[in-house]
């Protein structure tokens, strides 16, 4: 009898500590200290490579990370990138983001760059449907990228012109 007493006992402190931990993980994901901003981002380019999840940085440090990836419904060349981002961080009207490489291996991320002047404090967003609209800017690499195509066809054709 003292042992089935016993292990009714240690099943009830175990179910007792797993409550505990579930409630303090709920507690936890809710903690009002911190909270996320939601920002738009809309790029005239092919975002391939960039998936949810990954992260955005500032000056090389991650701030937060990429929330959606959609079309524009208005405008299907442009695409939507909804981004959340720690609250404490004030993001301003000079700033634009480029995606770039993680590394040679693959995957992208988002970088937040600054210039030296400063621009208004966009609005912190609790909710994506109302997200501030940032900048975006093609990255140096996609700029090369989009104009191999035409610095090849300048050598062909000057080469098809030496050959004539």
């Amino acid at each position: 009898m003292q042992t089935k007493t016993s292990h009714i006992i240690v099943g009830s402190f175990f179910l007792i500590l797993l409550a505990g931990l579930f409630f303090f993980v709920i507690w936890l994901k809710n903690d009002p200290s911190y909270q996320e901003a939601f920002y738009k981002i809309y790029f005239q380019h092919s975002v391939k490579g960039l998936n949810l999840g990954d992260n955005v940085l500032f000056q090389g440090v991650p701030i937060g990370r990429v929330h959606a990836i959609s079309l524009d419904k208005t405008d299907l060349n442009r695409v939507k990138v909804i981004i959340k981002v720690d609250q404490e961080i004030d993001l301003n009207s000079a700033m634009t983001a480029v995606i770039e490489m993680k590394s040679l291996t693959g995957g992208m991320l988002i970088e937040i760059l600054s210039e030296e002047k400063k621009g208004d404090i966009l609005y912190k967003a609790s909710h994506p449907d109302q997200a501030a609209i940032m900048a975006s800017q093609s990255s140096y690499l996609q700029n090369i990228s989009q104009q191999v195509p035409s610095i090849l066809k300048k050598i062909n054709h000057e080469e098809t012109h030496k050959r004539a």
